[in-house]
């Protein structure tokens, strides 16, 4: 390969180092939009920060090899161990992205953890090359050569990738028409340019090739995240209108519930359950078109309103328990009360028609957290996602509490085995 090869190449190389950091640079400025999840956020920063170092790497690589003085020489050495570092460290990352397919986290994990092992050894490969020249070496005419490991370190960098079309090709069936696609799309670029590298091996055509697979499935990713965004604010305006619609005619039944309460000839326990009714209406109505979070004590006191006339309702056939040893924390309005009316609507009363709803609280680490759980029938939390129209409550649960407090809502249950249904409050989110 001629300089002026060399110079082409890296010239094409620093390019596609400036359109990186110029794409990084844009991401961690729209890093408050909220675009996207966190943690894909978070995944196509390391990712577009390692191809910057990769591309930067080979560049300075090519360009000052064979070239004499100390500036040389470092460009030379530190350029190549860049770039060497970062080849498997890139597939495993972007391997991992891909496994979202899967569903199970579980499975992920495990398939992550024993893709990392193979990087790991391809690392310590390069690393150790300083010394036993294994995957490349540099010569005392500050000249690059491939070490006879080298194939070897390209098998185990590759690996994860292996590991993943392994996968894909194993679920084909199950993946959407769009997934399917965007995959088909990934493969087309490294695909094409195989047989131009054939013809003139010198050209970076498959780094450029990666930048051109990272910068499209960032691309997909925004727009599927955008989409989703919009269908839960959709979700959550059609609900917010249904609550409204819901509870306007309860405004004029609660003031005229405190009035009959009033009367004097009524029954103590009557009197009661009408005073708890129109508590729990007044409070519904007051925090409809709320957007902050409220005080843990409060929403339990409209639970304890809700329990108290569901009890009136069921007699013997429901119990619940009330355990608050944790409420410095606010939680989405309504939220627990959702998963409290879950509980009883379709964890006990479609089962077996009798059962205990215990609402617990407490701290772990930096999260505070709610905690409902049933002894009813149970079901297969799988089976949300196929539900359409269903649960409702749930989903919108789940957002609100992601939304407004930067929570989760954890769900535990089998067939049979009844239900937990957690929110998880971070602390530092509550000051």
């Amino acid at each position: 390969m001629t300089i002026t090869q060399n110079t082409i190449v890296a010239a094409i190389q620093l390019t596609g180092s400036v359109f990186t950091a110029i794409f990084l640079v844009c991401l961690v400025l729209m890093s408050r939009t909220q675009m996207m999840q966190r943690e894909l956020y978070t995944e196509f920063v390391v990712i577009f920060a390692m191809m910057l170092v990769y591309l930067t790497g080979d560049a300075l690589g090519i360009l000052y090899d064979g070239r004499t003085g100390a500036g040389a020489v470092l460009a030379v050495h530190q350029g190549n161990m860049a770039a060497f570092l970062m080849i498997p460290l890139l597939v495993l990352t972007e391997a991992g992205s891909m496994l979202g397919f899967l569903q199970n986290r579980k499975l992920q994990r495990r398939i992550h953890a024993a893709s990392a092992c193979f990087t790991l050894a391809a690392e310590m490969m390069v690393i150790s090359s300083r010394w036993t020249h294994w995957v490349y070496y540099i010569d005392s005419a500050n000249v690059y050569h491939r070490g006879p490991a080298f194939i070897i370190f390209i098998i185990l960098g590759c690996v994860p990738g292996a590991v993943v079309l392994f996968f894909i090709i194993a679920r084909w069936k199950s993946l959407s028409k769009h997934y399917r696609f965007c995959l088909l799309f990934l493969l087309l670029f490294p695909v094409a340019v195989i047989p131009l590298m054939m013809m003139n091996y010198g050209l970076p055509l498959m780094q450029l090739s990666l930048l051109a697979d990272t910068v499209f499935a960032y691309l997909v990713v925004v727009m599927a995240e955008t989409r989703t965004v919009a269908l839960r604010q959709h979700e959550m305006e059609q609900e917010r209108q249904r609550m409204i619609a819901a509870q306007l005619k309860p405004h004029f039944l609660s003031n005229a519930l405190l009035s009959i309460s009033g009367d004097p000839a009524m029954p103590a326990e009557a009197r009661d359950a009408l005073n708890a009714f129109s508590r729990y209406l007044r409070h519904n109505l007051a925090v409809l078109d709320s957007d902050e979070p409220t005080p843990i004590s409060e929403e339990l006191e409209q639970v304890k309103n809700y329990l108290l006339l569901e009890k009136r309702r069921f007699g013997d056939k429901l119990n619940y328990e009330i355990q608050t040893d944790v409420t410095g924390f606010h939680v989405p309005p309504l939220s627990v009360q959702t998963l409290v009316e879950n509980a009883v609507r379709h964890g006990i009363t479609h089962g077996t028609g009798h059962g205990t709803v215990k609402i617990t609280t407490g701290l772990q680490s930096d999260e505070a957290w709610v905690c409902v759980a049933d002894d009813g029938i149970g079901f297969d939390p799988a089976m949300l996602e196929h539900q359409e129209g269903q649960h409702t409550g749930l989903k919108v649960t789940r957002e609100r509490v992601q939304d407004m407090c930067g929570g989760r809502l954890q769900l535990e249950s089998r067939p049979g085995a009844g239900t937990r249904a957690t929110l998880w409050i971070p602390l530092k989110e509550n000051k």
